[in-house]
């Protein structure tokens, strides 16, 4: 079910947009500064390969490019050094704190062949354990942020191999799978332990025979404390049963509901960090990500279910229905709407 809601919301976000402005160049002071820091990053993580038994590939990092761009999703400025194939380390500008780390020299050996992707006939399996990939990404991020991170919760690695497909100069074609790797995220949480609804938190990518190659540090949310006590979900379940059945009625998918019943019993309901969108007030679909300050609310999903369908003669309904309702004024907030 979660699943669902985050690759929806991955879609509203647009993860993969460009900035919104073109990028410029910093002062050679700045620049200076940005290689200064990524030199003693690159002197933490040639420690801690050693002791892993891991040799580390180091660009020439003074011949990267330094620039100032702005990320519209994250709707912030970050200052990048870039080194096309090779490195790419972001900056938060007042303090210049790393944010992103991807030392793809690192990997180029058994990820690439010439300009090309590399392909291997079968899909690879893992060696290691997810105990002890864990433990290496721990301390890669530590080495790369100087620290490891506080609000962030349980540590999960997903062993991940991709289908690929090389086309080189001479016309042969490969076909078959990319290198497999290593994926461990640690996703956000508040300082009371609520997670956060969108795809935020920590991540390491690490391949077994080279190590661990990425960190980025995702944190977007603007959100303090939770200094309240959150309302019962009963205390909102009416609140929110309204609300789906004005979402049925929105602009975009009025259609598609058109034909579909309502099950007034939800299908899952927590307590979540939402960014408000506010769907309703629009005939636009999100593409923001929402509010850049977050709410704790009321995460509550119900089906709506085709002709003939119900709850207890298919798992899974037409379309889902998410609702968020503040958990401390009972305010509808927004949500999703995925339909499959």
């Amino acid at each position: 079910m979660k699943l669902l809601k985050l690759l929806l919301l991955i879609f509203f976000m647009g993860m993969f947009s460009v900035s919104a402005k073109a990028a410029e160049d910093v002062s050679p002071k700045i620049k200076a500064e940005m290689v200064k820091r990524t030199s003693e990053v690159f002197d933490r993580v040639e420690e801690m390969f050693k002791k892993r038994g891991y040799s580390l590939q180091r660009p020439a990092i003074e011949n990267c490019r330094a620039y100032r761009t702005t990320r519209s999703t994250k709707r912030r400025e970050e200052l990048h050094l870039y080194m096309p194939s090779m490195l790419s380390v972001h900056f938060l500008p007042k303090n210049l704190e790393i944010i992103f780390f991807s030392n793809a020299a690192q990997k180029r050996s058994i990820t690439t062949e010439g300009s090309q992707l590399r392909i291997y006939a079968e899909k690879q399996e893992p060696k290691l354990s997810k105990e002890e990939v864990i433990e290496i990404a721990t301390e890669f991020a530590t080495a790369v942020l100087g620290k490891f991170p506080t609000n962030v919760g349980k540590a999960m690695a997903d062993w991940e191999v991709h289908s690929g497909m090389a086309k080189f100069e001479n016309g042969e074609t490969k076909s078959g799978y990319q290198h497999g790797f290593w994926r461990v995220k640690w996703p956000r949480v508040t300082e009371e332990g609520y997670p956060f609804c969108i795809t935020e938190g920590l991540a390491v990518n690490l391949y077994e025979n080279v190590g661990p190659v990425l960190v980025d540090m995702d944190i977007v949310t603007q959100f303090g404390k939770v200094n309240f006590t959150p309302v019962k979900v009963e205390d909102v379940m009416e609140i929110a049963r309204a609300s789906a059945k004005k979402l049925m009625k929105w602009g975009p998918t009025k259609d598609v509901f058109a034909d579909l019943t309502f099950d007034p019993n939800p299908l899952d309901q927590s307590l979540y960090v939402v960014r408000p969108n506010h769907i309703t007030k629009s005939n636009d679909i999100p593409g923001d990500g929402g509010a850049i300050k977050g709410r704790l609310a009321w995460d509550i999903t119900f089906g709506a279910y085709a002709p003939g369908q119900t709850r207890e003669t298919t798992k899974i309904p037409r379309a889902y229905l998410i609702i968020w309702i503040d958990a401390q004024n009972k305010e509808f907030l927004g949500g999703d709407v995925q339909i499959n």
